[in-house]
Order: structure tokens, then C-alpha cells, then sequence
């Protein structure tokens, strides 16, 4: 796909001509660790593969490699587990009555309820609407 020269090629890959740092390394070290800081800390906002990779200081394929390489998963995979994590801690502190399972989930991010409630599912075992009503139930509240 290219101009066929190296130069049109090493910017279709994202390889800087002269820069020959192992991609592993820069994918797992202080880049990463940017990269994860940042969907913990903006989890609750719309987030993009390239803005994060331009917060982490590395390229999309570089930061998507990394992942991959450290936990099996995309940037956006990863992003969607701290929400639903952060939706279920949610789910388990709310009144029902008061608070709702698609209100804590558009709060993290989760615009469609069919899929945010099969995603749920997929994770915790049971549906979210559960999650609410059995901790509501339950005495001890941690």
C-alpha cells in the first residue's frame, strides 16, 4: 500500500528512521503504566485509542501491542472492564429506588443497556438489576 519507498513506508508503519528502541520494552514500561493511570483516572469520560496513545507518549500500535502483550487485551477492552467494574461497585452501594442500573451505567460510559446489561452478565454472572436488589438486601454494607 505505500509509494513503494522507504520513506512513505516508515510513515505507514509508524517506524521512526533512526529510532530503534525495542517496541516490547517501550510498550510495557512507563508508557503503559500512563497509558492504565489514564483510563483509571478519566474512566468516567469518553476516551479514544489515539488520545491515549498521545497521553502515553507512544504510537496506537505501539500502546495496542503493549496491552496485548501484558494483559491479553485492547486498550478499549481493558477501558471496559475498569467501567463495569466501577459500575458494579456502583450497582452494590446504591439505593435501590433511588438509584438506577441504567443511570450508574451511562455514568460509566455504558450508552446502550441491552449490551451493558450482557456485558454485565458475561462478567459477574448475574444481571445488574440483581446486583442492585441483592446488596440493598443485604445487612452488611461494605
Amino acid at each position: 500500500m505505500g509509494s513503494g519507498t522507504p520513506q512513505a513506508e516508515d510513515s505507514w508503519t509508524g517506524h521512526i528512521p533512526g529510532d530503534e528502541r525495542d517496541e516490547s520494552a517501550v510498550a510495557s514500561g512507563p508508557a503503559l503504566r500512563r497509558a492504565v493511570q489514564y483510563l483509571h483516572t478519566h474512566a468516567d469520560q469518553p476516551i479514544t485509542v489515539a488520545e491515549l496513545s498521545e497521553h502515553a507518549g507512544v504510537g496506537v500500535r505501539t500502546l495496542q501491542y503493549g496491552f496485548r502483550r501484558t494483559y491479553d487485551t485492547t486498550p478499549l477492552q481493558y477501558l471496559r472492564g475498569i467501567r463495569l467494574q466501577r459500575a458494579h461497585d456502583d450497582l452494590a452501594a446504591a439505593t435501590p429506588g433511588h438509584d438506577t442500573v441504567t443511570a450508574i451505567a451511562a455514568r460509566w460510559m455504558f450508552t446502550h443497556s441491552g449490551r451493558f446489561a450482557a456485558a454485565y452478565r458475561r462478567r459477574y454472572g448475574c444481571p445488574p438489576h440483581r446486583t442492585l436488589a441483592d446488596y440493598a438486601a443485604s445487612p452488611v454494607r461494605l
